[in-house]
């Protein structure tokens, strides 16, 4: 009964948090720990140095938990909202082990890990055009639209969006998404992506399906 109780009133406590672009996320208060689902818009994760420079080291889709990070301890990043967003709390007393596998919440958090892996490898060892050609795959993927020819998705970053994902400058992206365009890979206009062939798209950032992990039922059910 007690358990029952709990999840009602943490169904109850999801009241949306809306916010503009630009402005920050913070993990949600009340009592036990919280994460937020994003249920429209996008966000980013963000760090900053010292003289204002940002980079952003994960992009946050509606359907996505953000962030997971947070339960390790006080953040060294913040979560930054890039368009209007929506966002549902959720308790992790939700987030228990459901039968004998491991907690979803676990689970959610490996998958972060190994995602931030290849985003690490991409900034590394990735040349400009390919980690610009990788964000993109990437992000055709997890919007549920990889697998035809001719797919598109919405795009709603800037060019320093772009630049502060991909560790580039906002000039080069601008350069490079011409490069794209003319070689018929890739084509960024009015906040779309469309891309006339994923398969060559991919071979072109050596991208790997693998590397994006897919998005958990449980998300779903809440």
């Amino acid at each position: 009964m007690e358990t029952a109780t709990a999840t009602l009133d943490a169904r109850r406590a999801r009241i949306p948090i809306a916010l503009a672009a630009g402005e920050a996320l913070s993990p949600p208060g009340g009592a036990g720990r919280q994460l937020l689902v994003l249920r429209k818009g996008w966000a980013a994760r963000c760090h900053r140095l010292s003289d204002g420079r940002r980079q952003i080291s994960a992009l946050f889709v509606a359907g996505d938990l953000c962030d997971p990070l947070w339960l390790a301890g006080t953040p060294h990043h913040t979560v930054e909202a890039l368009t209007a967003i929506e966002a549902v709390p959720i308790a992790e007393s939700e987030l228990q082990p459901r039968g004998e596998g491991p907690a979803d919440l676990v689970r959610e958090l490996a998958a972060d890990v190994g995602h931030a892996a290849s985003w690490t490898v991409s900034l590394g060892r990735k040349s400009a055009l390919e980690r610009i050609a990788h964000l993109f795959c990437d992000l055709l993927v997890r919007l549920g639209r990889s697998t035809a020819v001719g797919r598109s998705c919405p795009l709603p970053l800037s060019h320093d969006d772009i630049a502060d994902a991909t560790g580039l400058t906002a000039q080069h992206v601008q350069r490079l998404l011409a490069d794209l365009s003319g070689a018929g890979l890739a084509r960024v206009a009015r906040h779309k992506l469309s891309v006339p062939d994923f398969a060559r798209l991919a071979r072109t950032a050596r991208f790997d399906l693998a590397d994006v992990p897919r998005r958990p039922d449980w998300l779903a059910r809440v």
